[in-house]
């Protein structure tokens, strides 16, 4: 069964430039830009589990210049929202 997305709920969208958050853990590379390459929202276990974020947590997909990405939750993203 295909499920709707409402892709307005999110921030940002993909090849968006976001700024990594002062605050993030290392793994997250604070401070750096990146752009959004992926888009996922956690479901319950076994993913909330494993990425240690609530269920409905979005989490984005952080492409940087040398090519590393990494998945970031929402709230330690920073930039221009989408209108």
């Amino acid at each position: 069964m295909a499920t709707c997305i409402n892709f307005n709920r999110f921030q940002f969208s993909w090849g968006d430039a976001v700024l990594i958050s002062a605050d993030a853990p290392q793994p997250f590379r604070p401070n750096e830009m990146g752009s959004v390459c992926g888009i996922r929202v956690v479901k319950p276990h076994p993913d909330a589990k494993s990425m240690g974020a609530p269920t409905e947590t979005v989490l984005y997909l952080v492409e940087f210049g040398d090519g590393y990405t990494v998945e970031i939750p929402e709230k330690l993203l920073l930039g221009e929202a989408r209108e």
